[in-house]
């Protein structure tokens, strides 16, 4: 079948993760849970190659049966949520879970004019303007506020959406909760 939005990912563990977290990687927009073997063939290929962010989790996991009931025994090794796509990346590093979060993509670094963005500019110009405009870092909010009347919104019933995918695909440096900055 085919996979759309945002996918939860808990493949087999074993030599079957690898296909499961290949097709995760193909269609980049979700999060796994998987063993912190870093070591692997798998871990090389389908997660630093592919994911855009990780979030290694602190202990060690204890599952539960069906019932409810805890296993008695942990997973037996450490944890990892891999992010891929920036909506996924956002929501892992704001989740508040224990452990250290690793952003995988280096951030693009931006040299801007400050102007006004030509009558038909892209997403990409959008953003980096209203970015620029509000000094060169901002909130998500802070975005949604300063584009809310921008030609480019108008007619346009997922801008919100829009501004957050190209926020990701600019590659902005994160300085926090929900905060991006251009790179000078």
């Amino acid at each position: 079948m085919d996979w759309f939005g945002r996918v939860w990912l808990n493949p087999p563990y074993g030599n079957e993760a690898a296909a499961w977290l290949n097709r995760l990687g193909r269609h980049g927009r979700g999060t796994a849970l998987i063993f912190a073997r870093t070591e692997t063939e798998a871990f090389a290929e389908h997660v630093f190659g592919k994911a855009d962010a990780l979030l290694f989790l602190r202990g060690r996991l204890f599952f539960a049966y069906p019932d409810g009931r805890p296993a008695p025994h942990n997973a037996g090794a450490p944890s990892v949520l891999c992010a891929y796509g920036p909506d996924d990346v956002e929501l892992l590093h704001d989740a508040g879970i224990p452990g250290h979060f690793v952003g995988l993509k280096r951030p693009v670094l931006l040299h801007l004019a400050l102007s006004e963005p030509p009558p038909m500019a892209g997403w990409k110009e959008v953003v980096k303007d209203a970015i620029s405009s509000l000094g060169g870092r901002a909130k998500l909010t802070d975005l949604y506020a300063a584009l809310e009347n921008h030609p480019k919104v108008r007619g346009s019933q997922h801008w919100r959406e829009k501004v957050r995918q190209t926020v990701g695909r600019l590659g902005l440096v994160r300085e926090g909760s929900g905060q991006y900055a251009l790179g000078i």
